[in-house]
């Protein structure tokens, strides 16, 4: 089943009306797209991405060091965890921040479906949140 109509065939039978126009060409018929912008635009998506990809990783980082501290090993310091933790929360509330601010710069739509994680819902931000501000209080102390 290959060809019209086969597997992956995107064909498609509707009329048409020779009034319609390409959208992205103008009456002249050049394209309207400008090649710098389109490029500039994909390099601030791809940002973007890079700075969703970091996100999900440090939230996994928050959910592994939360595990360290809910479940420690003989050797290991709880008090030293949990500041390591809340550091590392103020820092994942400084690059939300980040995100959000490089997309209304540059009037990118925030894509927060992308930067979920499985594992860390209502109950692990909160507890970040209170870690990020027990790291704001010990900060301004020293």
């Amino acid at each position: 089943l290959l060809g019209a109509h086969g597997y992956g065939c995107r064909h498609s039978h509707k009329p048409w009306d020779p009034r319609l126009r390409n959208p992205y060409v103008d009456e002249n018929g050049n394209l309207k797209i400008d090649s710098e912008e389109n490029r500039k635009r994909y390099e601030l998506q791809q940002k973007q991405r890079a700075m969703e990809r970091n996100l999900r990783a440090w939230k996994r980082k928050l959910i592994e060091k939360q595990e360290q501290i809910n479940n420690p090993r003989d050797d290991m310091d709880v008090d030293k965890l949990q500041q390591e933790y809340d550091r590392m929360a103020y820092q994942l509330t400084q690059k939300n921040k980040a995100y959000n601010d490089f997309c209304a710069a540059n009037d990118l739509q925030p894509q927060y479906d992308r930067i979920k994680v499985a594992d860390f819902g209502r109950e692990q931000t909160k507890q970040a949140d209170q870690g990020e501000r027990r790291y704001k209080k010990e900060k301004k102390k020293s």
